[in-house]
């Protein structure tokens, strides 16, 4: 199948937002765990302390907490890649592809279903 110039440019277009949201993601990600990294570094946790909780983790990036840093870093990484298809779905949309929108939105729904189950 031939692509035409329209087409092309916004595939083109597609992979260069789902290329930078993937860039964007992994660059956030490593942000949290190099300040965490350091961080722990300069004030390291007493043995034994308590995991966080998720309701933790904003007070605990506002107080500057190791932990919080590098666990926020590793959710971050987590969800890059589950909100790269969200991309690539919204711009398959957008491009009047429904077939690799239905197929992404599929994606989405079985990982934010996993993520539901994993929780209970």
């Amino acid at each position: 199948m031939q692509l035409t110039n329209s087409q092309g440019h916004h595939t083109a277009r597609l992979n260069r937002l789902i290329q930078m949201t993937l860039i964007i993601g992994l660059s956030l990600s490593m942000l949290f765990m190099i300040t965490g990294t350091g961080l722990f570094m300069l004030h390291p946790p007493a043995a034994g302390s308590p995991a966080i909780a998720a309701g933790q983790l904003l007070p605990g990036l506002a107080a500057g907490d190791p932990m919080a840093f590098m666990i926020t870093g590793m959710i971050v990484l987590m969800v890059t890649p589950a909100f790269r298809v969200a991309v690539a779905a919204l711009g398959y949309l957008l491009e009047g592809d429904w077939k690799f929108a239905l197929v992404s939105l599929g994606v989405v729904a079985v990982l934010a279903v996993s993520v539901f189950i994993g929780r209970a």
